[in-house]
């Protein structure tokens, strides 16, 4: 999936960040950090409201159109998101990441050319495993050019495998933390290639590892839909009921349960499958001589 994960926090109502210059793998992360916190924590109505007043006040602020393009994009409000992110490019035309989400616009607007030179571009500025995983998760959102889609999702694996067989847990720093998350979402955009490709058990493989790795709602949403798509609806149902259960919950889980026939008592039913999975999630060590100690691991808590 596109890499967005959260642990740095930022408010849509803060002022946007002053354009950088810095455009590594470990920038890249941090910016994916903030804009998943404003996915994660702000009503998409609000945001985009808010959004919207700040280019009121300053119509030239690249972050802002680059985000309110980005929560059209998340509505599917494709129409909507490509002039956002056509001005977010011309004010900030160094950054690759407007690059790939406008790229994704073009071919969702029927503009693949349009498209392809946006991804190149991207590259062209940064040619980094975040780059490479969010052009692949766009093309198989699209269902277009998997095999370069496959390609570029193995690009990043290969190069995020390289970075951390060097990590020592002596020095480890935050940034590895990063990197790693990183990996897990590509596992998933390789899963949801391998969706797209009619591959289902390779998907499914990817996509478990990626969801038991993180907890994300949406990377759970795609376990829904590969059960769905074999048939399995009880057990896309479940899938579906946690993708709401974390602290980053699935955007479209109430409309596909909603569309099974589940509606009724669903808060509740949430509940209860997040008591399950924070039970599941939560390995006691036996220490001798000094009690039980109980951990909850990442990506899990309610």
């Amino acid at each position: 999936m596109l890499f967005l994960a959260s642990f740095i926090c930022a408010q849509t109502s803060t002022p946007s960040p002053k354009p950088s210059a810095d455009y590594s793998q470990e920038a890249l992360v941090t910016e994916h950090y903030i804009e998943s916190f404003r996915f994660e924590n702000d009503g998409t109505g609000d945001a985009i409201a808010q959004y919207q007043k700040q280019l009121e006040v300053n119509p030239l602020d690249p972050y802002a159109h680059s985000s309110l393009g980005l929560f059209y994009s998340k509505l599917k409000r494709w129409n909507k998101a490509v002039p956002e992110l056509e001005k977010a490019v011309f004010l900030q035309d160094k950054n690759p990441l407007p690059h790939i989400s406008l790229g994704q616009a073009y071919i969702a607007t029927g503009q693949p050319k349009k498209g392809m030179v946006s991804f190149a571009r991207a590259i062209a500025i940064s040619p980094t495993a975040v780059v490479w995983n969010n052009i692949a998760y766009s093309l198989a959102e699209q269902n277009v050019q998997l095999d370069r889609a496959s390609q570029y999702s193995d690009a990043a694996i290969n190069a995020i495998e390289t970075q951390l067989r060097d990590i020592n847990l002596d020095t480890l720093r935050l940034q590895a933390i990063g990197t790693t998350n990183l990996l897990y979402n590509v596992w998933d955009t390789k899963g949801w290639i391998e969706f797209q490709r009619g591959n289902l058990d390779t998907a499914e493989r990817y996509i478990l590892a990626a969801w038991e790795a993180t907890g994300s709602g949406g990377i759970c949403e795609h376990l829904g839909e590969i059960a769905e798509k074999v048939g399995n609806k009880d057990a896309a149902i479940d899938y579906y009921v946690s993708s709401l259960t974390g602290a980053s919950p699935g955007v479209e889980g109430r409309s596909r349960l909603a569309a099974l026939g589940v509606a009724a008592d669903l808060d509740s039913r949430i509940a209860k499958a997040r008591a399950e999975l924070q039970t599941m999630r939560t390995p006691e060590v036996q220490r001798l001589g000094q009690g039980n100690r109980r951990f909850l691991c990442p990506g899990f808590s309610g």
